[in-house]
């Protein structure tokens, strides 16, 4: 497939070795992959490479995930799937109010990983089409 029609991800983490682990599982299965380790990169990057989706732990050195969440729903609609070790209610409950289509926790499996992706994906692209026909 031609890399420039493979969709872009974001995977935001601050560990090399699930960056690497993500980038593979996502490649392999035909997307283009973009890693950075902070919060602050992670704004950014969205700002510069609009990507279809971003992966995001909430442990990140500079900048809380949740709060990374928040900025970047301030002014984008890209899908957002955490992917954390914090599987405390609290926690989960926090960053989907704050604009996180979805929360996984590690230990992950990549099929289930996958799955949200496409069916976020499916969902944003409903409300568009609607969104187009109704302005019909």
């Amino acid at each position: 497939m031609a890399d420039a029609l493979r969709e872009h991800v974001l995977v935001v983490d601050d560990e090399p070795a699930m960056t690497r682990v993500l980038a593979a599982a996502l490649d392999a299965r035909g997307f283009r992959v973009a890693a950075v380790g902070t919060g602050a990169e992670a704004i950014e990057a969205v700002s510069r490479m609009s990507p279809a989706a971003v992966i995001l732990d909430l442990g990140l050195p500079d900048i809380d995930g949740v709060e990374v969440c928040r900025r970047i729903r301030a002014w984008s609609d890209v899908p957002i799937i955490v992917l954390t070790a914090d599987d405390t209610e609290h926690r989960k409950v926090e960053v989907l109010d704050d604009g996180a289509d979805d929360y996984v926790t590690k230990p992950f499996s990549t099929p289930e990983l996958l799955a949200d992706y496409a069916s976020r994906s499916a969902i944003i692209a409903a409300r568009s089409f609607l969104a187009t026909i109704r302005s019909r």
